[in-house]
C-alpha cells in the first residue's frame, strides 16, 4: 500500500547548539555592529533511508520582537563526523 505523504526526516545528530557573537558589519555611523545569535547544525536522515542525509546549518537573530532565521541545507551525503572538526 502506497502512502501519499511527504518524506519524513529524523534528527540524527545535533552538532552545534550554542549562542555566539556575530560581527554583522558596519552601521550608518561606520561602527562595527555585533549581535548575539543562536547557531545550530543538525544532521537529518530520511525516515525511509531513501535519500542522502542532510545537513542544516543556521543562525537565529532576535531584534526586539522580530526573529530572523538564516539557514543553509546541504543535500550532499554527510555524517556528523564529517562536520564536527569544521
Amino acid at each position: 500500500m502506497m502512502h501519499n505523504r511527504p518524506a519524513r526526516w529524523l534528527l540524527a545528530d545535533a552538532i552545534r547548539f550554542s549562542v555566539i557573537t556575530l560581527d554583522t558589519g558596519r552601521d550608518a555611523t561606520r561602527k562595527n555592529v555585533k549581535a548575539e545569535a543562536f547557531e545550530y547544525s543538525y544532521v537529518y536522515e530520511s525516515e525511509a533511508h531513501a535519500a542522502p542525509n542532510r545537513l542544516d546549518h543556521g543562525y537565529v537573530l532576535a531584534f526586539g520582537d522580530t526573529c530572523v532565521f538564516v539557514q543553509h541545507t546541504s543535500t550532499h551525503v554527510i555524517t556528523s563526523d564529517d562536520v564536527k572538526p569544521v
